[in-house]
């Protein structure tokens, strides 16, 4: 009795799942065609929007060399064609509600992601609007902070540049706009600035008719906006003078650190062979504890001029 009940009920079991088989079967075999529809939709969908986007980068390669705005492009109209074609597939097999779900949920999803990605969002948000507002270009010379150098490349997240030490450098785009930056190239000319002090006794206005001779003289100085030098301060040793000049930071090549040491080779050269003099530092040395004697001799007396006992100090 037992044996027959278990025997009935495995048999209804099996015929329960054959009956389910067969219903799942003659379903997949009544959307089968939709799904090659859709799977052929995708398929065709992706080709033409890689077609699409090749198309659409040599177009605006031809017109315009911008190494960030063409790529934000292509793969803004590769993704939207995509998205389209899988929206489409979506349609042939039926699921319209659940496409029409995706669209309203897309909002929320963005946040979510955007939550949870803060600072990779950040970075390609900031990358777009450097690539319709560009402050630089490849090949300009930038300054943001500590880093100085080239612009090498340019990405949706990071911009790379080489400094004149040849590291590379790859800054994220967000740090790029929340920060002061440096064109150093934008217009072609840099102003550079050094100091040098001559003696209280020695002609201010013969030494900036001197200096100013002997940097007009350098290769690299711009004939078109002169040097010139005025009074910076007065010092304990000197009068300290200060000296500007211009480069053109494009046509260049050398770099500003080597036209600087030119230039300040060149002056120093100039001031000394037209008898000027340049006062070194003067140190003052206190001492805050009794001594017997002043410990400093002056060399080059003979012992007869030295004094014989030293004064001690009060």
């Amino acid at each position: 009795m037992i044996f027959n009940s278990v025997f009935f009920l495995i048999n209804i079991s099996v015929n329960e799942i054959q009956r389910s088989f067969e219903h799942y079967w003659q379903h997949l075999l009544d959307i089968l065609p939709k799904v090659i529809l859709a799977i052929i939709v995708v398929v065709v969908g992706v080709f033409i929007a890689t077609q699409v986007s090749r198309i659409v980068s040599n177009k605006l390669s031809s017109k315009s060399k911008d190494p960030l705005l063409i790529p934000l492009i292509t793969r803004v109209t590769k993704w939207v064609l995509v998205l389209g074609g899988i929206m489409f597939a979506m349609q042939v097999l039926g699921l319209n509600n659940i496409a029409a779900s995706i669209i309203a949920g897309a909002g929320i999803s963005a946040f979510v992601i955007g939550f949870a990605l803060k600072d990779i969002g950040e970075n390609f948000l900031a990358g777009v609007i450097l690539a319709f507002n560009r402050p630089f270009h490849i090949g300009d010379t930038i300054s943001i902070d500590d880093h100085t150098g080239d612009v090498k490349a340019l990405s949706i997240r990071t911009t790379h540049i080489r400094t004149f030490d040849g590291n590379d450098v790859y800054i994220p785009n967000s740090y790029l706009i929340k920060n002061t930056l440096i064109n150093i190239t934008s217009t072609g000319l840099t102003r550079v600035n050094f100091s040098i002090g001559i003696d209280y006794y020695d002609d201010i206005d013969k030494a900036f008719d001197v200096i100013i001779a002997a940097i007009k003289s350098i290769e690299g100085v711009l004939e078109e906006k002169p040097p010139f030098a005025n009074v910076d301060s007065f010092e304990t040793n000197c009068i300290k003078l200060k000296v500007y000049f211009w480069y053109n930071s494009i046509t260049y090549k050398p770099g500003i650190f080597h036209l600087q040491s030119h230039v300040m080779k060149a002056t120093v050269e100039a001031l000394l062979n037209n008898g000027f003099d340049i006062p070194g530092n003067i140190h003052e040395h206190k001492l805050y504890r009794k001594l017997d004697k002043f410990p400093v001799e002056i060399h080059g007396e003979t012992k007869e001029n030295q004094p014989q006992n030293n004064k001690p100090l009060n």
